[in-house]
């Protein structure tokens, strides 16, 4: 769904954004990481900062965020 649709269906509905909620994503290739709710649609946000993969659906796991990356690793998306 994109962001402003979003934003709009929260504002209509009476749901706030909240500024500086969290939640996480999780790559195919394990990485875990988390962002600000107020990312939508925010392309670097979703991109996973092991591999480089987008990843749009939020993660609901315990597996807890994963160590910084210092670099993504731009071959390990494409094994």
């Amino acid at each position: 769904m994109p962001w402003m649709v979003y934003k709009h269906l929260r504002n209509l509905l009476g749901i706030p954004i909240r500024e500086g909620e969290l939640h996480k994503h999780k790559c195919n290739c394990g990485h875990v990481w988390e962002h600000s709710d107020n990312c939508g649609g925010d392309t670097n946000a979703h991109t996973c900062p092991n591999c480089g993969a987008e990843q749009w659906m939020r993660y609901y796991g315990d597996e807890p965020v994963s160590e910084p990356v210092s670099e993504p690793n731009p071959y390990l998306f494409h094994l």
